[in-house]
């Protein structure tokens, strides 16, 4: 099974619970895997959304709070996940009302999936 068909694999059952798009990024929003329903809101795969997370991540880390794990958002109808898996992110975007610990934890069986290409990519640096 590929890691595309392992990553839709993963998703799917969470769209019946308000997951409207998962996805797995660069820092600079290059998308590696996606999987975005129909309901997405527009721009849901911009880059500048992976963009905006290093760029808090960062300024977090100088005001001493060292690296986020995580950073959670709401945005209208929608609230925005992102897990920092260095070098990559994982972008989950849900419904505003949808169970935010769900999510959380959902990130981290992500992050296990994804283990092998973050040690991959570590191994370039």
């Amino acid at each position: 099974m590929s890691a595309k068909e392992s990553f839709q694999q993963l998703v799917q059952p969470y769209f019946e619970k308000g997951l409207k798009s998962a996805l797995l990024t660069d820092r600079e929003g290059v998308v590696i895997l996606e999987y975005v329903s129909p309901e997405a809101p527009a721009g849901v795969t911009d880059p500048s959304l992976s963009t905006a997370f290093s760029i808090a991540n960062n300024q977090a880390s100088k005001m001493g709070l060292k690296r986020n794990k995580s950073i959670i958002g709401i945005y209208g109808l929608h609230q925005v996940i992102q897990i920092d898996c260095y070098p990559l992110i994982i972008s989950l975007v849900a419904d505003a009302t949808a169970n935010t610990g769900l999510f959380l934890d959902f990130g981290d069986e992500l992050q296990k999936m994804v283990e092998p290409m973050v040690a991959a990519l570590q191994d370039k640096h």
